[in-house]
């Protein structure tokens, strides 16, 4: 009488390949619940005096977008202008503005979070990155 028994190779293979398969699903999954707007060392305003460290991420799932990093180098006081853009299924293309005052600190802290208009409905990217500094006042 033959015995026949499957080699142990065999089990430890299919293991692995279910687990390069769950990380491809679960790669997928998270590609689609988030994608980067604008990542780097340098996202700058267009004249390049404000600059920042991090990345500012669509959360689709939360309807949120996200702004994290730091003041690349000191500047004045005043605001960052982030104006976002995104197309409805209508076609209409829509904008949204987020303001963030910052001190001008080397290195200050920007962690902002904020659900903006039509959220269920379009898609945002980083039109257009703007510096106001603070007018002083008047003595």
């Amino acid at each position: 009488m033959t015995h026949y028994s499957l080699p142990k190779r065999g089990l430890s293979q299919s293991l692995s390949l279910l687990l390069v398969i769950g990380l491809f699903v679960i790669s997928d999954v998270s590609h689609a619940v988030s994608r980067e707007i604008a990542r780097g060392r340098s996202i700058c305003d267009q004249t390049e005096t404000a600059c920042i460290d991090g990345v500012i991420t669509w959360l689709k799932n939360r309807k949120m977008i996200t702004i994290e990093g730091r003041l690349k180098r000191a500047i004045e006081p005043g605001k960052l202008n982030f104006t976002f853009s995104g197309h409805l299924t209508t076609g209409e293309q829509v904008f949204h503005t987020k303001e963030i005052a910052i001190r001008g600190k080397r290195g200050e802290i920007l962690d902002e979070r904020f659900k903006p208009p039509f959220s269920n409905q379009t898609i945002w990217a980083l039109h257009k990155f703007t510096y106001t500094p603070t007018v002083p006042d008047a003595q």
